[in-house]
């Protein structure tokens, strides 16, 4: 899949072939208009493949990050090109911020991206995992770009022995603050479709550490 930046990345697509309605778990690549129609760039996560397809075969669109559904196609459309002109005018501003923004959320971040990077297969939905999760939990980093938060957390590469330091530091978490952390990572290894050993190994080692400090998670892998 393309290492662009994708914002619709969770997404649940209907599709009509053959006058049979079908669902598939996509992300969306790009979406663009051509000759009077609009086209869709897929990727679907079932058999991690892209494919190309008119409007005309997209009932609707539900992205599940937020429940959000786009009733047409044409909806969907006026959504993403709002969604890009807001980011490019957001790029040209550059903006300027120090890196200590993030400190508030070391820890996770370790964790993160040590996880998602665990099977040396990073992808843009990790990623756009990652930054959702930036963007909920430090509402300064709004003003970032995509791109700007992208590029710090190129430049976090934590080893075996940072992961294993922050999960000794996650007993500093609430309960609550620990358990959002677990859901967001397993989000991150389950965004290919499968738990790999790696992931599951290390997956372990998160939950004995909160297990041991009275933190039992409802997560279920």
């Amino acid at each position: 899949m393309s290492q662009d930046n994708l914002r619709f990345y969770n997404m649940l697509v209907r599709l009509v072939q053959n006058n049979r309605l079908f669902e598939e778990r996509a992300a969306v690549k790009k979406v663009w208009e051509k000759d009077g129609n609009i086209l869709f760039d897929f990727y679907f996560y079932r058999n991690h493949k892209s494919y190309i397809f008119d409007a005309h075969y997209v009932r609707n669109l539900t992205d599940l990050t937020n429940e959000k559904l786009y009733k047409t196609p044409q909806i969907f459309f006026e959504e993403y090109l709002k969604e890009n002109r807001s980011e490019t005018t957001s790029e040209k501003k550059n903006v300027i911020i120090d890196k200590k923004i993030f400190e508030p959320l070391d820890i996770d971040i370790v964790i993160m991206r040590f996880m998602s990077a665990c099977e040396e297969n990073m992808t843009t939905v990790k990623e756009q995992i990652i930054y959702d999760y930036i963007c909920r939990k430090i509402p300064e980093t709004g003003g970032l770009s995509r791109q700007y938060i992208a590029a710090y957390l190129s430049e976090v590469r934590p080893n075996e022995d940072d992961f294993y330091q922050a999960l000794n530091l996650i007993v500093k978490k609430s309960p609550e603050e620990a358990e959002e952390l677990v859901r967001e990572t397993v989000k991150i290894c389950q965004s290919d479709g499968q738990l790999h050993y790696n992931e599951k190994l290390y997956l372990a080692e998160l939950l004995q550490i909160l297990r041991q400090n009275g933190v039992t998670s409802s997560v279920g892998i």
